[in-house]
């Protein structure tokens, strides 16, 4: 045990006392506390502490350590807190955690000090934040006190002034009943955070702008295979768990991040499945309420769930595919087989009926063909079967089918190719498959009288496909919906343009496969532009 205060500064009024088992280190904080002009005390042991106050020794300041020898830290601060209300407490720990950081909440300690202390003129700066927080109450006190006493001298010799000193009394009371309030909704609002985001299925990780972790959720320790009292305080660089999520969190931190954020999709290896798992991360700064930088927030969605949903439907359409195919085959045989006479002429009335079959059979196994294609672009192993193709030679050979359909409707089809002999690395049947599909689907919805123009253009790195119509157009907030698969705009129970919904789907996963993509330019009522661009390849040889 020992007492000090310092001469190298001011002398001051307050007195501190540092309860810590090592020596080193209450030796420490009580020299620097003495240096500053504090009256410090330092004891090896909370029953020591308690002697002391049992003695009548008051305290400003005291410092406790949570690892104590003869007892709990957590009992001493309790013990404290319960018997001498008026006596700051601040929590000092080795091992900072999420539970210790609750318990300070709870115990509603001024100070949270974590071991070793690197830094004292930082310690130095928050006990005076402390201690002069503590000064301006007992001032704040004092003045009541005074203003009671004035209140008395006066209120024989003037009423009005009695009224008035009644008046700034009652406001006091009420500014810190309001303060009280406003700190217990404040810890209320806080612990409701907390139960939020402890139950939360979404992995919430927060870091500060030096990297450090604060925040850590169980849902995030559970994905990253890192316990939250390990995790907390430490540099995220350094916790170890599941690598690949953890170097890709550390890969996002160093894009830089915009309004939005940076969102990735992972696939990683899952301990507790045995399996593939599938994360979704979205990675964003945060800023305080002055707009300045605090640090960087990650979400981790696990939806492998719905990736084993997706992979199970596209199995089961392909199955179901499979098996209509070889029906529909045999539909068709018959009907092309009395179509032609091959079984004696049929009636005259049967021929428009026998047509129908086949136009109707040949339209349902186009639609079986799109999901049976679908299922193996979204094979893992898909690759397309790429060749030097020339991009004129695509049109000629998509384009006939499409010029009857085009004049049942009464509509204009025309073609632009401005290609010339440019070529591209492609898959020749299926690229034929992505162009056919954006034929049919601005055929479909574009009105009797309607036009339609295929564009091919090339410059000097790319060749550029566009299907241009004057159709009934797509709403701006419905254009990212039309290439997810079985989506139409139609209302289901009021559509009349048919189909399954999977050409535009269909389309888009040819083209991505190629490593480009379909944009859309489109408004209600005046029609669509579908676009796609391929790179120019050498000429075949």
């Amino acid at each position: 045990m020992s007492i000090s205060a310092s001469t190298r500064t001011a002398a001051r009024e307050e007195l501190l006392l540092i309860v810590d088992n090592e020596r080193g280190v209450r030796e420490l904080i009580g020299c620097t506390l003495a240096e500053a002009g504090y009256q410090t005390l330092t004891l090896g042991s909370g029953a020591q502490a308690l002697r002391h106050l049992e003695e009548g020794a008051r305290f400003d300041l005291i410092f406790v350590d949570l690892l104590l020898k003869d007892m709990r830290g957590d009992e001493l601060i309790r013990a404290v807190a319960s018997r001498y209300p008026g006596t700051d407490i601040a929590i000092m720990t080795a091992n900072p955690s999420y539970e210790t950081a609750r318990f300070a909440v709870e115990c509603r300690a001024c100070g949270y000090f974590e071991k070793p202390f690197e830094d004292m003129s930082l310690l130095l700066e928050r006990v005076e934040v402390i201690l002069a927080t503590r000064r301006k109450t007992r001032e704040a006190d004092k003045r009541v006190l005074e203003l009671e006493e004035l209140h008395r001298e006066l209120a024989e010799q003037n009423a009005v002034l009695n009224r008035k000193v009644r008046v700034t009394q009652r406001n006091l009371k009420e500014q810190i009943h309001s303060q009280q309030k406003s700190r217990e909704i404040f810890y209320t609002d806080l612990s409701r955070v907390m139960a939020i985001l402890d139950n939360m299925a979404d992995g919430i990780v927060f870091t500060d702008t030096m990297g450090k972790i604060i925040l850590m959720n169980p849902a995030a320790a559970k994905v990253l295979e890192s316990p939250t009292f390990v995790a907390l305080g430490k540099p995220l660089t350094t916790i170890l768990g599941n690598t690949e999520l953890l170097s890709l969190l550390l890969a996002q931190r160093a894009l830089p991040l915009g309004k939005d954020g940076v969102q990735v999709e992972v696939s990683t290896s899952s301990k507790e499945l045995g399996e593939e798992a599938h994360y979704d991360i979205l990675t964003n700064a945060v800023t305080d309420f002055q707009g300045k930088d605090c640090g960087v927030l990650s979400v981790i969605r696990d939806v492998s769930p719905r990736k084993k949903t997706e992979r199970l439907k596209n199995q089961f359409l392909s199955i179901v595919a499979h098996e209509l195919r070889t029906p529909v085959t045999a539909i068709k045989a018959f009907a092309t087989v009395l179509h032609r006479g091959y079984r004696g002429a049929p009636p005259p009335e049967h021929l428009p009926i026998l047509a129908d079959m086949l136009s109707q059979s040949d339209r349902l196994g186009h639609e079986i063909d799109k999901v049976i294609c679908l299922g193996r672009l979204d094979a893992a192993d898909f690759a397309p079967d790429a060749q030097v193709v020339p991009a004129s030679k695509l049109l000629k050979q998509v384009m006939p089918p499409f010029a009857a359909e085009a004049k049942e409707k009464k509509l204009s089809l025309s073609v632009t190719d401005e290609a010339g002999d440019a070529t591209v690395n492609a898959d020749l049947v299926d690229i034929r498959r992505a162009i056919r599909a954006l034929i049919e689907n601005a055929v479909k919805f574009t009105p009797e009288g309607g036009e339609i123009e295929v564009r091919l253009v090339a410059n000097d790195d790319e060749v550029i496909f566009e299907v241009h119509d004057t159709g009934i157009g797509i709403p701006g907030n419905r254009q990212g919906m039309i290439f997810e698969k079985f989506i139409q705009l139609e209302n289901p129970l009021t559509r009349q343009y048919g189909g399954s919904g999977l050409g535009l789907s269909f389309a888009a996963a040819i083209i991505e496969s190629h490593g480009s993509k379909i944009s859309v330019e489109s408004a209600p009522e005046e029609g669509s532009t579908f676009r796609f661009r391929l790179p120019r390849s050498e000429s075949a040889t």
